[in-house]
């Protein structure tokens, strides 16, 4: 049981380190950008820049779920813009 634990730990901090490879990587003005990241001490944490509109997640918590072209059009701004 504690190597099965031990196992999904790892891979989950494998997984998120390789999450901050990719967000190194992006650099575009209309992405948020990735500032750095605590990997030694748990929780671990992604840093990224402040944006005074919040992020989606904000926005669904205050407002609900997405109607399907609400949805739509966030995703398709998304794509406008990188």
């Amino acid at each position: 049981m504690y190597f099965h634990f031990f196992s999904v730990v790892l891979n989950g901090r494998n997984a998120f380190k390789h999450e901050l490879t990719l967000l190194e990587k992006v650099r575009h003005p209309n992405v948020i950008q990735f500032v750095g990241a605590v990997t030694q001490n748990l929780p671990m944490m992604i840093v990224a820049e402040y944006h005074s509109k919040g992020d989606l997640a904000s926005y669904l918590l205050k407002k609900g779920r997405l109607s399907p072209s609400k949805a739509l059009r966030f995703a398709l701004d998304i794509a406008r813009q990188v």
